[in-house]
């Protein structure tokens, strides 16, 4: 994960969230045993050649009144963009989401990423609203879009 997350800062896009500073193995770690601990939480790792090269998280609300629904967050290499590992992770995440008896999943994705925005609204998710100018990148303001899914027993995907 420090390799994937160093490799996606290198490529420097204008679309995701830039860590300035790489995490530390111990870091790492550190995040990742959250998801072997806590039910209400899932990682999913895409691999090539034993090198992560796409990862999809969803996180449950931690408010009982809100932990029906997850926050997703999801990015790929650009070596590995358009070759269904995003529609992969993606299924993963949903199938975990409906075992989990969840109802809903929301995400945002920068305005600037209508790549992105086009592929979760091909597995059904919706436009939900607009924060303005809440991203600075590259001394440029950009929106985020808000994004759910409602899912329901239709959502049982079979993975690939």
């Amino acid at each position: 994960m420090v390799e994937f997350s160093s490799a996606l800062r290198t490529e420097n896009l204008p679309t995701i969230f830039r860590d300035k500073t790489p995490r530390s193995i111990e870091e790492e770690a550190e995040s990742l045993r959250k998801y072997e601990v806590q039910s209400d939480r899932v990682c999913f790792l895409a691999m090539l050649n034993r090198s992560v090269v796409g990862h999809l998280n969803l996180v449950c609300g931690d408010h009982p009144q809100v932990s029906h629904v997850a926050m997703l967050g999801m990015s790929v290499l650009g070596s590995s963009r358009e070759s269904g590992i995003g529609s992969r992770l993606i299924r993963a995440g949903i199938g975990w989401a409906v075992a989990a008896n969840l109802r809903k999943i929301q995400l945002e994705v920068m305005s600037n990423n209508p790549r992105a925005q086009a592929l979760y609204e091909r597995f059904g998710f919706e436009v939900e609203g607009e924060r303005r100018q809440v991203v600075l990148v590259d001394e440029e303001y950009v929106d985020l879009i808000q994004m759910g899914l409602a899912l329901s027993s239709e959502h049982r995907i079979t993975s690939d």
